[in-house]
């Protein structure tokens, strides 16, 4: 719900949102698993990571709502999944003893990841073909406080998912 603040592009965004995170959580577990450990493991930190790098995707996706096909939105999936996991495993190292940073539930990576490559994603399409589509009306800015209210709930839960145990 999160993606549909533009009057023309709501309910088609709230599919290719669907889209993104069924094709984009599997990609991600097989991934992940490959270039972490190495081998394929299904568990359920490979599943919660698998959805944290999904929200990457989904942060680009804001950018590109309306200028965008499906056979594109697979296209930027699939890549920026694999970039994602490339700086993840890679370059962040967080696969190691000691990682570089110390991020609770990949919010840095995360958001940053998704931001900077939804910038670049929408600087290679240009603009859109009608700009005045990109207004919003009533009944859009209501989903979208809906998925901000249910984001507000429950993100806390889901980023503290792949915490350690507290004492006690």
């Amino acid at each position: 719900y999160l993606m549909t603040f533009l009057k023309a592009y709501g309910l088609g965004a709230v599919g290719f949102t669907m889209y993104i995170t069924c094709l984009g959580v599997e990609f991600a577990i097989i991934i992940e698993s490959f270039m972490g450990k190495g081998a394929l493991t299904i568990d359920f930190m490979s599943l919660l990571n698998g959805n944290f790098a999904v929200a990457a995707v989904l942060i680009s996706f804001g950018g590109l709502i309306g200028k965008i096909s499906p056979l594109q939105i697979t296209i930027v999936t699939l890549v920026e999944l694999t970039m994602y996991t490339v700086n993840k495993v890679y370059f962040l190292g967080q696969y190691k003893d000691a990682p570089l940073i110390a991020d609770c539930g990949g919010t840095i990576i995360i958001h940053v990841f998704g931001a900077y490559f939804g910038l670049m994603a929408c600087k290679v399409l240009g603009k859109p073909a009608k700009e005045t589509l990109n207004g919003t009306i009533y009944s859009s800015d209501l989903f979208s406080l809906i998925g901000t209210v249910f984001l507000w709930l429950f993100w806390p839960s889901f980023v503290a998912g792949g915490l350690p145990r507290g004492a006690g």
